[in-house]
């Protein structure tokens, strides 16, 4: 697949370099496949024109700003390469903007949108400038030119009140950003995307998969990976979002911490893994403006502050999202925070020293919540709907996971400067082939399932913590349990009960059985069953891998009620994870039981 995409970008760009970004040309030029409802569009890769795609839509849509099928959706091809070499322009008065691919694999790479540089050398920074609403699936959006260098942002968005929604996308590699609100009360959603190697620029405070200095009105992450990276969303703390929602989702080496505001009205922070973040240090001083702590006290993974008048009558002109500190909710559970030694070495031992006129040390960030936020989540009678509950301190046994220590910890001290955050090394890469930026690795290179049995099932209703997409065969249960609309229950009612309201996945699966235990788990050999079981019944135990895929299927037998146990052995499997599962002979399903392999 690379030598294949490697040929079709050198092919593309030796013959059609020249090509402008709206060159006139009939319509059906850029089509494939007209299938009325849906339009298929032909790639660089394969005609040769440069912009397709935004050839396509824009050839679609009439002179005052109207889709010429208001229903239309815009469907680019798995393995295939479309490239551009200018910025598309999408009026607001174009209904929503759908951009989609069939199903991809680990055969099958995403469609790839890549950039080259204009005919006269230049390039525009900004990829899409969209000011309504959007909808992106199946993509991968690769934001490296084919010079080898990386644009800066992938989308302005300038309409209010308008909506963007990114499922299955790849992201990877910008300078700076990857989306730029530039209107108020607009909707960001991000669900089942990878976001990697994002922001290149020898800057601790560049690489933000989301950056906003204006008042946005909601922004959801939900089974994300963000590997490498700057931060996840930077907002100046006095515009943070009105509804911030991040649950299941698996956030690896950055060097700011994820949520970089302290003003945010309502927030769900659940099920997440935070491994490596907030990597840089801080002292006062060290950063300054929208960055910057204004008590000079160190970020944290959660930062609170209090509100301030003139924030809403400066930042806020339709008034603020609630009346008063009071009536702020934040909800605060299951996650895992975690971080290497080594970067705790670095902190004593390896930093520039400070100027002995700034009478300042070198402080952490690798934190939950600095003491402000601590103690405002701590004072129940001023800020009753602050909860914090479960947070987890391992580190999860990735599947693969590239040891990028010793070259993070070369990049922060770098970059480290005294009084200038800013030095020369870029942030390091997590892929194999560095210097083809416009060749991915396919499948992706990062792997973050896991077996650490104190994560395993420490999330909501017994699922893993960090992104379901590394467990598929869970996460296809998962997605019938309707968890988003417990947690904001939960947070609207501003309390976390000692147990969670609600069914948990094994008592879910329960028809028949009253328990269920595998002992000993993880299985190194073999492993005893115990089950219970309500009526006599034939029984069969069925063992599935967390692609859902059955691996294992055995009859047991007829059972009376009552408990009784079973051999389980190891075999011919692979190490991982399993699930167990007992049906009756009337085909009731029975307990599950996730299990690890050894």
């Amino acid at each position: 697949m690379k030598s294949n995409l490697q040929l079709a970008i050198s092919i593309s760009l030796s013959i059609f370099l020249s090509g402008s970004l709206f060159a006139q040309s009939e319509w059906e030029d850029y089509i494939q496949e007209d299938r009325g409802d849906t339009v298929v569009i032909k790639p660089t890769s394969t005609t040769g024109y440069l912009n397709t795609m935004f050839h396509a839509i824009m050839g679609d849509t009439t002179a005052t700003g109207e889709r010429t099928n208001p229903n239309r959706v815009y469907e680019t091809i798995p393995g295939e390469v479309y490239i551009y070499d200018g910025r598309a322009n999408f009026d607001a008065s174009v209904p929503e903007l759908r951009i989609v691919a069939p199903a991809i694999s680990a055969d099958i790479v995403p469609p790839l949108h890549i950039k080259t540089t204009a005919p006269d050398g230049s390039f525009k920074k900004t990829f899409i400038n969209v000011a309504g609403d959007l909808y992106m699936e199946n993509q991968y959006l690769l934001m490296a030119l084919t010079n080898n260098t990386l644009d800066r942002e992938f989308m302005r968005a300038g309409g209010e009140n308008s909506h963007f929604h990114y499922d299955n996308c790849i992201m990877e590699f910008t300078n700076w950003t990857f989306f730029y609100p530039r209107a108020l009360h607009q909707t960001y959603k991000f669900t089942n995307c990878l976001m990697i190697n994002i922001g290149a620029e020898g800057n601790l405070e560049k690489g933000t998969v989301f950056d906003s200095w204006m008042g946005t009105d909601t922004i959801w992450f939900e089974n994300n990976t963000i590997l490498n990276h700057g931060t996840l969303t930077h907002a100046w703390y006095h515009v943070a979002p009105s509804f911030s929602y991040f649950n299941h989702n698996t956030i690896v080496n950055s060097t700011q911490n994820p949520f970089l505001y302290t003003s945010q009205p309502e927030m769900v922070v659940t099920n997440n893994l935070f491994i490596n973040t907030g990597l840089v240090p801080d002292y006062p001083g060290f950063y300054e403006g929208a960055l910057a702590e204004d008590d000079k006290l160190p970020r944290s993974l959660i930062s609170v502050d209090t509100l301030e008048d003139s924030w809403v009558t400066d930042y806020w002109p339709d008034g603020y999202t609630v009346a008063s500190d009071a009536d702020r909710k934040v909800l605060v559970d299951n996650n895992n925070a975690w971080w290497d030694a080594r970067f705790t070495t670095m902190l004593n031992d390896n930093l520039p020293a400070i100027p002995d006129s700034l009478n300042a040390e070198w402080t952490s960030q690798m934190i939950t919540m600095n003491s402000r936020t601590q103690a405002m989540f701590d004072d129940d009678e001023a800020y009753p709907y602050l909860n914090e509950g479960t947070w987890y301190s391992q580190e999860p046994d990735f599947a693969n996971y590239a040891d990028k220590v010793p070259e993070w910890i070369d990049f922060i001290i770098t970059n480290s400067t005294p009084g200038d955050p800013n030095g020369g090394s870029a942030m390091p890469y997590w892929r194999t082939n560095e210097h083809m930026l416009t060749t991915p690795d396919w499948p992706p290179l990062a792997d973050m399932s896991y077996t650490q049995s104190d994560l395993i099932d420490g999330a909501l209703n017994g699922y893993p913590l960090g992104d379901l997409n590394w467990f598929p065969g869970l996460k296809s249960r998962w997605e019938t349990s309707s968890e988003s609309d417990t947690l904001i229950a939960r947070l609207k009612s501003g309390t976390i009960p000692e147990a969670w309201a609600g069914v948990g996945i094994r008592e879910q699966m329960s028809g028949f059985t009253s328990s269920i235990e595998v002992f000993p788990n993880p299985v190194s050999d073999i492993a005893t069953v115990r089950f219970d079981i309500a009526i006599s019944s034939d029984v069969e135990m069925t063992l599935f891998n967390i692609l859902g895929e059955k691996v294992r299927m055995k009859k047991l037998g007829y059972y009376s009620a009552g408990v009784h146990e079973v051999s389980l052995s190891k075999g011919d499997l692979t190490p991982g994870i399993y699930i167990l599962q007992l049906n009756t002979d009337d085909n009731y399903a029975g307990m599950i039981e996730k299990i690890s392999i050894k």
